[in-house]
């Protein structure tokens, strides 16, 4: 995104001679169960409704665009900013910092977001996209509870049992991670009246 005609066209040959990866080119944000992170011109960030879109899927975003736009892009919570003139290969040395940023630890457990996928010591977890995303927030703000209206908002419940359906998803992701993690027998807790959060005494950063 935010990429000319002709430039996208190089960073494709780029990526298939590199191998490593596999670019998507779209006029608006793809969903966080296609991509990994998203790499867009920071004139993208002025446009409310790509701006709101893109940070709620909560993925990494590397932006680039005229020097001057560096503070701007990194205070709204881009995770690396690529000051023109840049080259393919300082974009794919950005990217995979970022992405390694995306491994940790948890109880001895790594986590790794690869291939727009969720995946515990190199076995792939089949969540669904709505789980992916509630995952990823939870990673985001680990250790700080993430209210109910919050989560309801951001996986698009209906109005009329939007608790209820929060619960609902936080219990069946709850089934699929946490025979990964015996120690902490419930990686999701929830604190009466705040919201669910990610044990905070799991996590060890991953070096």
């Amino acid at each position: 995104m935010g990429f000319k005609e002709t430039e996208a066209v190089r960073l494709k040959y780029y990526c298939e001679k590199q191998n490593k990866f596999k670019p998507h080119f779209s006029d608006l944000p793809l969903p966080p169960y296609k991509t990994d992170l998203y790499v867009l011109s920071v004139h993208t960030l002025f446009k409310e409704d790509i701006k709101q879109c893109i940070f709620n899927f909560y993925l990494p975003i590397i932006a680039f665009g005229p020097a001057e736009h560096l503070r701007l892009a990194l205070n709204l919570g881009c995770s690396d900013f690529l000051k023109d003139p840049w080259s393919f290969e300082e974009l794919f040395i950005r990217a995979e910092r970022v992405i390694k940023g995306l491994s940790l630890d948890i109880s001895n457990n790594q986590i790794r977001f690869m291939d727009a996928s969720i995946y515990i010591n190199s076995q792939r977890i089949n969540l669904t996209t709505r789980e992916i995303i509630l995952f990823r927030l939870l990673l985001k703000m680990r250790g700080t509870p993430v209210s109910k209206e919050t989560l309801a908002s951001l996986l698009k419940s209906k109005k009329n049992n939007q608790s209820r359906a929060v619960d609902m998803m936080v219990s069946n992701l709850r089934k699929k991670i946490d025979p990964y993690f015996p120690e902490v027998k419930s990686l999701i807790k929830a604190e009466k009246n705040l919201g669910y959060f990610l044990v905070q005494e799991a996590f060890i950063q991953r070096k």
